[in-house]
C-alpha cells in the first residue's frame, strides 16, 4: 500500500527556509494530532539536512514501517512512549529530529519532571514544529478524535512551560492548500 503524502511541497520548502544554515545543531520535535503530517515532514527533514529520526511510536502501532527511522520499541504500553522518548532521546545533546503524538508529552514531562533528566537548566530541543491541521483528506474515528484532543489538551499545557530560546514554528495545511490554490489561479 503507498503512503499518501500529507505534507505539501511548498510547506516543506517554507520549513527549510526558516530552519536556516544553523540547523545541524538543531534538535527538532515534531508536534501534531494523528494524520498530522508528522513522519513525513520529519522523514524529508531528516534525508535532507542528514539528521537521525525518531518516532514516538512503536512499529506495532504504526501502519506504515518506514527505512531509517528509529521507533519505540514494541514492548512499550501506548502510555509509556513518552517516557522512552524522553529518557532515551530528549536527554541526549546531539541534532535529531523527533516526531510522534507521543513527542509532546515528552517535552512536557521534562519540565515537569526535571528528576528524569540531568540538564535541568537546558531546554531539550533547538526547534518545536507544530502542525496545527490534519492531513487533507483524513478522517478519524471517535477514539482518534479523542487522541487529538488529549494531544491539544497537553500542548496546551506545555507550551507556558517552554523557555523563550525554543523556536516554535506552526504549520497549517490548510494555508498551503490556500496559497496552492491561488498559484493554479494565476
Amino acid at each position: 500500500m503507498e503512503r499518501k503524502n500529507n505534507v505539501s511541497r511548498e510547506t516543506f520548502l517554507d520549513i527549510k527556509k526558516t530552519l536556516g544554515r544553523k540547523t545541524m545543531n538543531k534538535r527538532i520535535l515534531i508536534a501534531g494530532g494523528i494524520m498530522h503530517g508528522k513522519t513525513t515532514l520529519a522523514k524529508k527533514l531528516a534525508k535532507e539536512l542528514g539528521l537521525p529520526h525518531f518516532c514516538t511510536d512503536s512499529k506495532k502501532d504504526t501502519r506504515h514501517i518506514e527505512d531509517g527511522i528509529t521507533y519505540a520499541p514494541d514492548d512499550l504500553q501506548w502510555k509509556e512512549y513518552s517516557a522512552y522518548a524522553l529518557t532515551n532521546w530528549l536527554i541526549t545533546p546531539e541534532a535529531k529530529i523527533v516526531e510522534g503524538i507521543a513527542a509532546i508529552r515528552a517535552l512536557r514531562k521534562w519540565y515537569e519532571h526535571p528528576e528524569l533528566h540531568p540538564n535541568q537548566n537546558e531546554a531539550p530541543i533547538d526547534r518545536l514544529i507544530i502542525i496545527t491541521t490534519p492531513a487533507p483528506k483524513a478522517t478519524f474515528t471517535p477514539e482518534q478524535n479523542r487522541t487529538n484532543k488529549g494531544h491539544d489538551t497537553i500542548l496546551a499545557k506545555t507550551l507556558p512551560l517552554l523557555p523563550d530560546s525554543i523556536e516554535i514554528e506552526y504549520v497549517d495545511h490548510r494555508r498551503t492548500l490556500i496559497f496552492a490554490r491561488i498559484k493554479e489561479l494565476l
